[in-house]
């Protein structure tokens, strides 16, 4: 079946198809490859040769519409039917669930695991790390940083445990990036074991499934039912259910080794698939940016090196009997070597089994000895550990070592030049042993039989092999080439080698085992002048020991640009370039002494630290903020002053404290609390931002400093300490949190608000009582606002609030109070509201009475169960009028039909009264609010009556506006003819009132109204913003068709009517809607899309404009053409680039011109374009 008539019936399972596709189906059901899809009975439907088709017991007797919708139906049904729990995943992840609970084992390479055998099962893995991980920043972020210090923190420079971190970005794609062994495919193996574990328990969840991409052949389709019949041969799943459920969501996908595709036609295969499966949760691992792209995942996350304390903990539980041996021997050795879970396990096992318990001197001297101990047939007595039992080989153990680097060196050959292989099979192999053993005895299967049983080798399926780990291949591939050294050309060394990345890490091993200084050099020296320079810089450092002094001279001796010398001497990260970087620390120029201090950190040695210590005393505060970032980076106590220092400078304090949290997390907190509490407003604003987001990072002690800041004089610390606090959320920090709730800040008490539950307002309740009878307005409205907010009260409180709602001078006050005891949804209320109806209501003020006020509440909280409250209040004769037409209209309002037989009556009984009595105005009041409460309910033939009452220009305007708002619930013409009527009526409100019914069913005619009470005002002279609101709302409703009236209003002389227009046509048109730049002749915002605005810079300038703008912009300025080049950059471009580094003096050169280079370098994957075209044929 072609991929287009498989992605058809994707699209059919899923519902998502269209007219082509069911036409594109009905085509292909004429031909055979329609046929043959459906004539096993798939989706249980089965097409004979005559093309009658069987659908369940239905049949057809030719492929006619009905047939095709019956096939379509019978598609979706399948799909629809095949959830994760009916296909049955147990076995699945039962399977997985057993391989993988001994996780750390995926750490090693062989079954010895030290101590770790010993350890009783339950307790803590030494192998558990606590790795971190770090976000890789994107360029572009630098320039937003400062004005946007909190994402600085959360986005550019977020530090999380590693599962931790890749969970929580899965959903939108995550890149795991990472040296060989730093745990990222453990870490994928961990959440596998976590998310199956889960699954199980919970009998629901994601299905996780890893996806090994060095196993890679035809699709990660291919991969995904490989490993899910790896772990479940019965399990079924055909490609169409296992898209369809991968579309749904229930699939967790951990891809790992995307440096490892083989392929540029397999790396664009994965990202299409990545495009086409965007909602799938998917982690992807690398081994670093560039080798194999990083498909346009923008969520990049670093694995961090093991920290010294860390690599301790480790070897302590390993080797614990030589441990204190070990680590004095390593020395500040022990951070080059034991970065990395692989490196420091093999370093533990060379220690363990070298017979004297001697450390090698370098990284390839620890890859000799552990190899050496499977080659070497001296060492037998430690088989029993390493080989899995004293068993006897089946060929000669001296032809291991030349057969393993004769297959390392046939796996570095791949489609391309710059291709390799993680795998081959098993027949190629054969053939290359037979190639080089032609004149052994032992048969060539038998040479890989004992390398795939006792060795470093595995089988990754039945005719392939592969190493157990890419760092092993490339070091037998190191051994390889170290043999043809001595015989390979200058030319050969630099086209063959040199030049293709690929070659990079097995040339620094090689080196390292290189023992004439000769030929050391010249390595070094190839590299240098005829590829790359910082290719060769790199190699320098990776020397023996005792030829580094003279490799890393050979970098000094460079006739170079002082600036690209530091570069090229730190990229050495060899004790030997100390010597020539601590002299330029007393430079005159703060950019030489800013990259000499970062040139000196990447140096990894004791005598480094100590040379940075000198430039913490610099003048200069950049100078001492860089220096001590990176003598942070080792660990080292002294840098803390000065990082202390830059906790205060608002552009430093992000990455100071995560400096400090790299040498003692138990110094951040107190450090932060110092600053909160001596520092200026800045620093205190950064500060108790900081505490904020080390809440979800295990810290403890932050409540005290958080409490500190709550009474801060600066309003945007409180806010800060109160946003805190109320995400600690547990009773401590909102008691803290509660005593601001008279802040004057409204944001704050809003915090407090959001903290406070229903029922936790009861240790505040005296507290609120008082306020709300102190004399105090402000602390009323803060008492208000709290009630109102939390939707919380007492019988008490609400009788306080309605003795403010009906005593208070300030009719503000008077207002809050109303309109809490509106809000507040509490039957509490509603009980107090009855009781006071019942009680004397002589008293009044010349605002009002306690009985109106409470009926007032009623109406507008227009609840059914106060309903009886409200017929009680009307039939009682004492009763004042006002009470009694607010209980008419309540019951109107609130919509209940069981109510209309009584309001009947009482429209009889005002009729009689109108006709009985002299009291004509009160019973007059209540005959016209009992009809409009009946109009609302739905009585039929009220209408002409309530249009007169309209019509009629001495009624009152509120009962005009009652009149039109009835009017819109009957559904009448004559009632329709008095609304449109009413927009030419001379009260606005009128009009308006009208007018928004009206809209409300489509009609253009209110649209002048609308138009008008864009410039309503108050009776002040202030906006009324609630009839503008509504007209804008209104407006809004009706659409397009407003939009050319709109337009002429945005030269209008009135700015609030421009305003609301503008506003409206906002609304209507929405924000990145074309249409409203056409009727807003208005600036775009400042705050351009970062991606527009470099795809911009990439579409309107060339590759010289951009190159040139890079080195005179500023700093705010620069990383946006830094951006862009790396887009539109080329290979053939290298040359030039490296060029502008010899001649150019800009410092934005240096800083940026070498990432663009090894961008490049990283995608076309060879250093040298030039020496690259002499591969071509």
């Amino acid at each position: 079946m072609s991929d287009r008539l498989q992605d058809i019936i994707q699209r059919i399972a899923l519902g998502e198809y269209s007219k082509a596709d069911i036409m594109a189906l009905q085509q292909a059901l004429q031909g055979e490859e329609g046929r043959s899809l459906f004539q096993l009975g798939k989706y249980n439907i089965t097409i004979g040769e005559g093309k009658d088709i069987q659908i369940g017991d239905r049949t057809f007797v030719e492929i006619n519409d009905a047939a095709v919708q019956a096939i379509v139906e019978a598609i979706q049904n399948s799909a629809a039917s095949k959830t994760p729990a009916q296909i049955g995943f147990q076995s699945y992840l039962r399977s997985l669930v057993d391989t993988y609970k001994e996780w750390w084992r995926y750490y090693t390479l062989t079954d010895a695991t030290g101590k770790i055998q010993e350890s009783e099962s339950e307790s803590p893995s030494p192998f558990d790390f606590g790795l971190m991980v770090q976000t890789v920043p994107k360029e572009k972020d630098s320039a937003v940083s400062e004005a946007n210090p909190l994402q600085e923190q959360q986005e550019k420079t977020e530090r999380l445990p590693v599962l931790e971190g890749i969970c929580k970005y899965a959903d939108d794609h995550v890149l795991l990036v990472g040296r060989p062994g730093s745990g990222k495919s453990t870490a994928l193996i961990r959440l596998l074991l976590e998310t199956a574990t889960q699954a199980l328990e919970q009998g629901s969840g994601q299905i996780p499934i890893l996806v090994e991409l060095r196993y890679w052949q035809t699709s990660v389709i291919d991969r995904i039912q490989a490993f899910l019949h790896k772990h479940d041969p019965t399990l079924s799943l055909d490609d169409s259910t296992l898209t369809s459920l991968l579309r749904q969501g229930h699939f967790l996908l951990l891809v790992d080794g995307l440096n490892e595709l083989p392929s540029e036609t397999a790396r664009t295969h994965l990202a299409s698939f990545r495009q086409d499966y965007s909602k799938v949760p998917m982690i992807f691992t690398t081994r670093e940016l560039g080798l194999g792209g990083d498909l346009g995942i923008e969520k990049k996350l670093e694995m961090q090196s093991l920290t010294e304390e860390q690599m301790k903990a480790f070897i302590r539980a390993y080797v614990s009997d030589q441990a204190e041996a070990m680590l004095g021997q390593l020395s500040d050795r022990l951070r080059e070597f034991g970065q990395t879970p692989l490196l420091l396990w093999m370093l533990c096992e060379v220690f363990q089994q070298s017979p004297e318990h001697q450390m090698p001197s370098n990284l390839a001297g620890i890859f000799q000895a552990f190899t050496r101990m499977y080659e070497d047939s001296s060492v037998r007595k430690h088989e029993v550990t390493l080989l899995k039992g004293d068993v006897r080989p089946l060929s000669d153990r001296r032809l291991w070592k030349p057969a393993l680097q004769a297959l390392a060196a046939v796996m570095m050959q791949g489609e391309t030049p710059v291709d390799f292989r993680v795998a081959i099979h098993r027949d190629e192999a054969e053939q290359e042993l037979s190639r080089i053993f032609s004149n052994e005895q032992f048969p060539v299967r038998d040479i890989l039989d004992d390398l795939l049983k006792y060795h470093l080798l595995q089988n990754r399926s039945t005719d392939q092999i592969e190493f157990r780990h890419q760092l092993i291949q490339e070091y037998y591939a190191a051994e390889h080439l170290l043999r043809l050294l001595p015989d390979l050309s200058d030319e050969e060394l630099k086209r063959d080698y040199l030049n293709l990345l690929k070659w990079t890490e097995p040339i620094a091993l090689m080196l390292a085992l290189v023992d004439e200084e000769a030929q050391a050099l010249r390595v070094v020296k190839l590299a240098m002048n005829d590829v790359d320079s910082m290719l060769g810089a790199r190699l320098a450092g990776n020397a023996k020991h005792n030829l580094q002094v003279s490799a890393v001279n050979s970098v000094n001796d460079l006739s170079v640009p002082l600036k690209l010398k530091i570069k090229l001497l730190g990229e050495t990260k060899s004790f030997a370039a100390i010597s020539f970087l601590s002299p330029l620390l007393e430079s005159d120029e703060a950019f030489i002494k800013s990259e000499t201090i970062k040139a000196l950190g990447k140096v990894n040695t004791l005598s480094s630290v100590d040379t940075l210590k000198k430039a913490l005393e610099d003048s200069d505060e950049d100078i001492r903020w860089i220096a001590a970032c990176e003598v942070a980076s080792f660990g080292d106590e002294s840098a803390i002053p000065a990082l202390q220092e830059a906790l205060c400078v608002e552009k430093h304090h992000f990455r100071a404290l995560l400096a400090i949290e790299n040498i003692d997390r138990d110094k951040v907190i107190p450090l932060l609390g110092e600053t909160l509490i001596h520092a200026d407003l800045e620093a205190r604003r950064k500060a108790i931002t900081s505490l904020h987001l080390l809440l979800n990072k295990g810290y403890g002690d932050i409540l005290p400093f958080l409490e500190i800041a709550l009474h801060d004089e600066d309003s945007v610390t409180r806010r800060s300490a109160a946003h805190a606090l109320r995400d600690v959320g547990d009773e401590e920090a909102l008691s803290i949190l509660a005593k601001a709730w008279l802040d004057d800040d409204m944001q704050v008490r809003n915090f407090v608000c959001d903290s406070l539950q229903k029922d936790a307002l009861v240790f505040l309740e005296n507290d609120l009582i008082n306020a709300l009878k102190s004399n105090d307005s402000v602390v009323k409205k803060r008492a208000i606002e709290i009630v109102t907010k939390t939707q919380s009260i007492s019988e008490t409180i609400a009788e306080a609030l309605l003795s403010v709602a009906f005593l208070d001078s300030d009719f503000l006050v008077r207002n809050s109070a109303s309109t809490a005891l509106i809000i507040v949804d509490d039957l509490t209320v509603m009980h107090v509201l009855e009781r006071v109806l019942t009680e004397d209501d002589s008293k009044t003020t010349q605002y009002s009475s306690k009985h109106s006020v409470a009926i007032s509440i009623l109406l507008q909280k227009r609840k059914k169960e106060s309903i009886p409250i409200l017929i009680k209040a009307l039939l009682n004769e004492h009763e004042n009028l006002s009470v009694k037409t607010f209980a008419i209209k309540a019951l109107g309002e609130i919509g209940d039909s069981t109510v209309i037989s009584f309001l009947k009556e009482n429209l009889r009984r005002a009729e009689k009264e109108l006709n009985e009595t002299g009291n004509v105005f009160e019973f007059n009041q209540i005959y016209i609010q009992t009809l409009l409460a009946l109009g609302k309910l739905g009585v039929e033939n009220l209408d002409q009556s309530i249009i007169e009452i309209l019509e009629d220009l001495s009624s009152t305007e509120d009962i005009r506006k009652d009149c039109i708002e009835t009017l819109g619930k009957i559904p009448t013409e004559a009632s329709r003819g008095a609304l449109v009527r009413s927009l030419h009526d001379p009260k606005i409100q009128i009009r308006l009132s009208a007018a928004l019914i009206l809209a409300k069913e489509g009609a253009t005619d209110s649209i002048p109204v609308l138009i008008e009470a864009l410039g309503c005002r108050n009776s002040i002279g202030f906006e009324d913003s609630s009839v503008s609101r509504d007209a804008i709302g209104a407006l809004c409703e009706l659409g397009g068709g407003c939009l050319t009236a709109l337009k002429t209003e945005l030269s209008s002389q009135d700015s609030q009517v421009r305003k609301n227009a503008r506003l409206a046509i906002k609304r209507i048109s929405g924000d990145s809607n074309d249409i409203y730049h056409d009727y807003l002749s208005t600036e775009q915002s400042t705050g351009d899309n970062v991606s527009i605005m470099i795809d911009r810079l990439v579409n309107e300038y060339s590759f010289d404009e951009l190159i040139e703008a890079l080195k005179i912009a500023n700093s705010d300025e620069v990383w946006k053409f830094a951006s862009s080049l790396k887009e539109i950059i080329q290979p053939d471009q290298i040359g030039y680039l490296s060029k502008l580094l010899l001649e150019s003096d800009s410092n934005n050169i240096f800083t940026y011109v070498p990432s663009l280079i090894s961008t490049i370098q990283s995608r076309c994957k060879f250093y040298n374009y030039e020496i690259f075209q002499s591969i071509i044929p």
